[in-house]
């Protein structure tokens, strides 16, 4: 959470209430959707955590498979009739087109196709209550196929939004906002194979982890902007569609996390890329003291074979190569672990081309010194200047710009990732 002290929600958690329905599994032919319950179960636990909404246990409840469409109405209008300050509508499972009515209905366990204006539960009926005075404040999110059809005068359009089936006079000055997965003419992505469905599952990563830009909070107008360029960028997906009255576009729902995020994901990466610095040069070092007692057996022994001598520099290479490739393997880590965290793919990309290049950099730093002091302990044995060459570049500048190197490489690539 970037800064919780300046900006606030835009409601009173403890004055406020949380459905969220999930209907996973059906009586009458529709298909299951296994990830609905995990939806609910997950977003449950991101509206109680306290760094994100916060809401108190009393005031979030969740529906798991309501078996008619009795059910389903009695819990929404308890929701809706001890909601003091925000009511907060969630729903996933199957939006049903109408059969002898232009209206979208939400299945139950027993809802069927056919008989969906029979056995389901009319879109209507939440219309018809919010139209009440109190609460103030509604968000209501609807993750289902054909979210569209709950349109007011219209038979679903293209254009046909979620919140038009509400009595837009009857709001004023209520504040609303309505979001729904697909639009009037479109079946909305169940995920199958994955932990949630495709739509809900944007709006859990974007709560949970963030936006990736430093705005504090989150508003239902930023939120939904973020969510419709993530789901844009995957054609597959129907585009999502939303409607807002009076200032429901403002209205604050979470702290934005990516600050937070940010902030412990780099100082991790920091304590575990300094450490793997501080193996490097202890490695290195072993190897290159290894070098150098075989150079000094080269020097103390002018009998010996050139085969001898020769042998030392597969030891140089195979340190050089070590070294090349443990950084090349830091620069992965590091991209691996910022593209985790959400970060832009594009900034931790740069990062990872900038350890590569410290990697390639001091690599080749690290062969032209070594290979310098070998040659020409190799051509002259008694120059004593070639000593000085391979012993104090090798093991004490060569080291040195390893790790100056590649610790300026990766603050900068910190810098690179850090919102402005």
């Amino acid at each position: 959470m970037s800064d919780t002290t300046t900006a606030k929600l835009s409601f009173d958690p403890a004055r406020s209430r949380f459905l969220l329905v999930a209907v996973a599994n059906y009586h009458k032919g529709l298909d299951e959707i296994p990830n609905a319950v995990d939806n609910v179960n997950k977003l449950k636990d991101i509206i109680r955590d306290p760094a994100i909404i916060g809401v108190p246990e009393g005031r979030v409840r969740c529906l798991i498979n309501p078996q008619n469409k009795s059910e389903l109405s009695e819990a929404f209008h308890e929701a809706a009739n001890s909601a003091e300050d925000l009511l907060f509508f969630y729903y996933v499972g199957h939006g049903l087109p109408g059969r002898e009515t232009d209206r979208l209905f939400l299945a139950t366990a027993n809802s069927s196709d056919s008989g969906c204006d029979f056995d389901g539960f009319d879109f209507d009926e939440v219309r018809i209550r919010l139209g009440k005075p109190q609460p103030a404040k509604r968000i209501i999110i609807l993750d289902c196929c054909f979210a569209g059809l709950a349109l007011d005068g219209s038979l679903g359009t293209m254009e046909g939004l979620i919140l038009s089936s509400i009595d837009i006079k009857a709001l004023v000055p209520k504040s609303s906002y309505a979001i729904a997965a697909a639009a009037s003419n479109q079946t909305a992505d169940a995920g199958v194979g994955q932990p949630y469905t495709s739509f809900t599952g944007e709006l859990i990563d974007l709560l949970e982890h963030g936006t990736g830009e430093p705005e504090p909070v989150l508003t239902m107008e930023k939120l939904f902007g973020h969510l419709e360029d993530r789901i844009r960028s995957k054609p597959s997906l129907p585009t999502p569609v939303r409607r807002q009255q009076h200032d429901g576009g403002m209205l604050i729902l979470a702290y934005n996390q990516v600050s937070s995020s940010l902030d412990r994901s780099t100082n991790d990466l920091y304590k575990k890329m300094s450490a793997s610095l501080a193996l490097l040069e202890t490695r290195l070092n072993e190897n290159i003291s290894t070098v150098h007692t075989r150079l000094d057996i080269i020097e103390n022994n002018p009998a010996s074979p050139s085969s001898e001598r020769r042998s030392s520099l597969p030891l140089l290479m195979g340190t050089v190569s070590f070294c090349m490739i443990f950084d090349g393997i830091m620069g992965g880590g590091a991209y691996i672990s910022l593209t985790q965290q959400g970060l832009d793919s594009t900034h931790a990309y740069a990062s990872d081309q900038l350890l590569k290049f410290g990697a390639n950099l001091n690599g080749a730093v690290v062969i032209s010194f070594l290979m310098a002091g070998f040659s020409m302990s190799i051509m002259n044995k008694k120059s004593r200047l070639s000593w000085t060459i391979s012993r104090y570049f090798s093991s004490s500048v060569c080291i040195t710009v390893n790790s100056a190197l590649m610790g300026l490489l990766f603050y900068i690539g910190m810098l690179l990732n850090t919102p402005h």
